[in-house]
């Protein structure tokens, strides 16, 4: 629970600063439609897109101090539509979320900065409480092995969840249903194959 803490508030920081990078404009009746540029004091540009009617529309870019790239999104009538990509400063992906009208809907990826896939899985949006995990959600370890797998059904554990050691070997087997656990765990030994513990 705490590392998906960690990566939602991520996703939530990364929106806001987006936000608060054009809210000036935004706010700003007179900003005028079409391209426009934003550069950093030393002179590197910050972002880019275009404005329509007081709002972002199309592609936009937001960059780091150092020239990488930041995120890359579009827009249609100023909310975010499609994959968004947001970037580490070293330039690797660190995340791919799919949107829809502004809100998180869709297939998500997010990785390592090293460049490995981290996560893997789904959002259901346009809910009340705001999005929610539905469908196969899938950790990895760094070394690329799965790490753990199950399945979400309106934001709750439903179906089989399993977790891998390190090396590769099934670790532990729980069920759920309606996000409350039914039956068993079944633990296994990390050096026997199907060896219960």
């Amino acid at each position: 629970m705490k590392k998906e803490t960690i990566i939602l508030s991520g996703i939530i920081l990364g929106f806001f600063i987006i936000i608060g990078q054009v809210l000036a404009c935004a706010l700003d009746p007179d900003f005028p439609d079409g391209p426009f540029k934003f550069y950093y004091p030393n002179g590197q540009l910050r972002s880019e897109g275009t404005y329509k009617n007081n709002e972002l529309e199309g592609l936009a870019k937001f960059y780091y101090e150092n020239g990488n790239l930041a995120d890359a999104g579009t827009r249609k009538n100023g909310k975010l539509e499609g994959i968004v990509k947001f970037y580490y400063k070293n330039g690797q992906v660190q995340r791919e979320m799919t949107y829809k009208e502004n809100e998180l809907d869709g297939p998500f990826k997010l990785y390592y900065e090293d460049g490995q896939l981290a996560r893997e899985g789904t959002f259901k949006g346009h809910k009340p409480v705001g999005h929610e995990y539905d469908g196969l959600d899938k950790y990895y370890y760094k070394n690329g092995q799965l790490q753990r797998e199950g399945i979400y059904k309106d934001d709750k554990k439903d179906g089989l969840f399993k977790e891998y050691y390190e090396n590769g070997r099934l670790k532990e087997e729980r069920t759920y249903k309606d996000g409350k656990q039914i039956g068993e765990t079944k633990k296994y030994n990390e050096k026997e194959v199907g060896a219960y513990q």
